[in-house]
């Protein structure tokens, strides 16, 4: 019954390694590069996750440790 279950095992991890989806990554790679996303007429760019709009003045900082220093002492 042990040696049943083992090649059980063995012929589903081989099956599961046989049905590569490196052919469904390069498709969905393919259309990803190919689709341009479109945000109130402004393309979003690679790496950017949305936008920010800053509707008063606000005072920006740097972290040095545990410092913060402003950017107009910058």
């Amino acid at each position: 019954m042990k040696k049943v279950l083992t090649y059980l095992l063995i012929s589903i991890v081989l099956l599961g390694l046989a049905h590569s989806p490196a052919s469904a990554v390069g498709e969905c790679n393919a259309y990803r590069e190919a689709t341009k996303i479109w945000w109130d007429g402004v393309e979003l760019k690679k790496g950017q996750i949305g936008r920010l709009n800053i509707e008063k003045d606000t005072p920006l900082f740097k972290l040095d440790g545990n410092k913060r220093k402003s950017l107009q002492e910058l």
